[in-house]
């Protein structure tokens, strides 16, 4: 053996891409290539196993080659984020602008470098009685200097979210900077307006559409000598957290910004004034490539969409926000959500986003605490001075797969984005509602995925932890309560675009089984019974505990029984009413037509489950008393919601 060789890869065979496509056929032993291996995403993209340079149009590569060229596929920077990193932009949603001051400040010295306020907008309307508070109170002049005590807003870049009352809000801004002396060369940052987003959230508002877009243009001519201090943020990542697929998301995102600059041009204003001062507002979940080619074919599609306004490549740059998904979080084992946020904001970071907020992970049970907040803001630092991922500029650029994908969602959403405006247009599409329809289809198929757990979100629909150590230091939820005769009239009204969890279905499956166990002392149970050789009921018994555990219930496993009458002698020294039985389909052929009528006979109101689906023998097993069935095919919160109703557990 001679070690003092130097290294020399041509001394290995370079097999060709049909070598190894024979030789993984092989690996499959029949099974179909295509099916095994290939796989659809929800934006009608098929994933193939392995990618390769003929995957990848050339000429893409060559005319997108490197940052900072248009059409900045690869980030807007020539150095990428390696000189100018992110900005760390974290909400802070206390509504005391005491409060939400003393925690930015603490922030600020600790890592993050802008500051991205999340206004309250219940102070500016309310359209229904009750209303959960999400944002700070920054009503008049005061509450503005309270937020920003001793903070150099020159310093940082300032974000808001003004949605359709950036108006109200607008003015009394400028006020407020004005009574600093804080000119306007100073400032940067963004609005946040998005009119008709916040019209789509809320199902209308209390401006009409045309007073709306009037108030824009005005806000426009108003902040006119502001000019790094943007106006509009597109709020794409509601359209996400709706359940809008990345294609939807930036094909609605993108109409959205037509239809306001083609409205504002209709007031007065050319592109030139217009363009730089919109914002993109992203949200990304842990779909980590597809999040990625969105963030990539956002700017490449910006950069084409401006160009066809006849402006030139430096008014070409996607100016991009991203947050990480609130759709895909959960309220149980709400520790995963950190896990879940920080693959997320490293997708942003290679996709050159320019700004990031992590959401926090224990949002779902009230206002973050200084550890949440913590922990989200550190994910950000961690990836930014540990990682090394800012070594390299675009770290990603020329895998086949990501450009392929890349070019691929580009064309899609282009594609939807034409038939957007052959139809009418995005304001056409919101007044019909088939932009909310579009977006619940996507919705249901997707939450239809987790429902059959074909899709996994750990800790609620798969392998629950029912003893876990809640989040005991948020701050709760502030209700705002208002009269009949106070609630804001709308001028003209929406369909509602819903913003939603996948997992609230199986969220309120643990909370039946937490009352069920506070009423009663202990928590709900099913016994698991085994029956066979290890090799028969173990697989089953290990799928059931899993399963079943979803639904929050306790399981207990029982020996291994060998025939009826031990079974029985087993459950008469246990309480529960409800049973699993666990076993191979060959045994239940025997064991089913005598156990389970015997178990009905000893105990009439025991409920007895099957693991398994033995297809031939659903409908006889049933007359013999089985009562549902668990398997891999099966709606898993129907299934578990059906075995709570009936036992009373709800």
């Amino acid at each position: 053996m001679e070690l003092n060789k130097n290294l020399n890869f041509d001394e290995f065979p370079i097999p060709s891409f049909d070598e190894w496509k024979d030789e993984a056929i092989k690996s499959l032993k029949g099974a179909p290539f295509e099916k095994k291996l290939f796989t659809q995403t929800f934006e009608d993209i098929i994933l193939k196993p392995i990618y390769y340079s003929f995957d990848v149009d050339k000429e893409f590569l060559k005319n997108n080659s490197f940052p900072g060229f248009a059409p900045y596929t690869r980030g807007n920077d020539f150095s990428g984020l390696k000189l100018k990193k992110w900005y760390v932009a974290q909400t802070i949603p206390y509504y005391d602008p005491k409060e939400m001051n003393l925690a930015l400040r603490s922030d600020l010295e600790n890592g993050q470098n802008a500051i991205n306020i999340h206004i309250n907008r219940h102070e500016f309307f309310q359209f229904q009685k009750d209303a959960i508070v999400c944002g700070t109170k920054l009503k008049t002049i005061n509450d503005l200097q309270l937020a920003f005590e001793g903070i150099k807003l020159e310093k940082y870049p300032v974000f808001f979210n003004s949605g359709d009352f950036f108006s109200d809000f607008s003015s009394m801004w400028i006020d407020f900077l004005n009574s600093k002396n804080i000119t306007a060369d100073k400032l940067k940052g963004n609005l946040g307006a998005d009119p008709l987003t916040e019209a789509l959230i809320n199902g209308g508002s209390k401006y009409s559409l045309n007073q709306l877009l009037n108030n824009l243009a005005e806000t426009y001519r108003t902040l006119e000598s502001f000019s790094n201090f943007g106006i509009i943020t597109i709020n794409g990542a509601a359209y996400h957290n709706a359940g809008a697929t990345a294609t939807q998301e930036l094909s609605f995102s993108f109409a959205n910004a037509i239809e306001l600059i083609n409205a504002l041009q209709d007031r007065g204003l050319n592109v030139e004034q217009i363009i730089p001062r919109i914002r993109f507002h992203f949200a990304i979940s842990s779909d980590f490539f597809i999040q990625i080619a969105k963030i990539r074919a956002a700017r490449l599609i910006w950069a084409k969409i401006v160009k066809e306004y006849g402006l030139g490549e430096n008014f070409q740059k996607l100016n991009l926000h991203c947050s990480t998904s609130i759709i895909n979080k959960t309220k149980y084992d709400p520790w995963v959500n950190i896990l879940r946020s920080s693959i997320e904001c490293f997708a942003a970071i290679l996709g050159n986003a320019d700004s990031i907020d992590v959401g926090n992970f224990d949002f779902a049970y009230g206002y973050p605490s200084d550890f949440s907040r913590r922990i989200s803001r550190n994910i950000q630092l961690v990836l930014q001075y540990e990682s090394h991922l800012l070594d390299t500029i675009d770290p990603i650029s020329g895998s086949y797969y990501l450009e392929n994908i890349t070019i691929e969602l580009a064309q899609k959403v282009w594609k939807a984005f034409q038939q957007i405006q052959s139809d009418g247009g995005f304001i056409e599409l919101i007044k019909n509602g088939k932009l909310q329809e579009e977006i619940n289809q996507s919705y249901q198929k997707q939450e239809n995925n987790y429902l059959f757990r074909k899709q996994i979100l750990l800790g609620t629909n798969k392998y629950p932890l029912l003893k876990e150590k809640k989040p005991s230091d948020c701050k709760p939820f502030i209700i705002n309560t208002i009269n009949e005769d106070q609630i804001t009239q709308k001028s003209f009204e929406l369909p509602l675009m819903l913003v939603r969890r996948f997992a609230t279905n199986f969220e309120s499956l643990r909370l039946n089984a937490e009352k069920f166990a506070k009423k009663n002392g202990t928590p709900p149970t099913i016994i698991l019974l085994n029956f066979g050789e290890l090799n028969e009921w173990k697989p089953r018994n290990d799928f059931s505990w899993d399963f079943l555990q979803v639904g929050g219930f306790e399981i207990v496993s029982s020996p291994v029984l060998q025939d009826k009458i031990e079974a029985v002698q087993y459950l008469n020294n246990q309480q529960s009413p409800i049973v699993c039985v666990c076993s191979s389909d060959n045994r239940y052929e025997v064991l089913i037509p005598e156990l389970v009528p015997l178990i009905k006979k000893n105990k009439p109101l025991t409920y007895v489950i099957l693991a398994g689906y033995p297809e031939n023998k659903i409908e006889e097993y049933k007359t013999y008393g089985i009562d549902t069935f668990i398997h891999l095919k099966a709606n898993a919160y129907e299934t578990l919601k059906e075995i709570q109703t009936i036992n009373n557990i709800i």
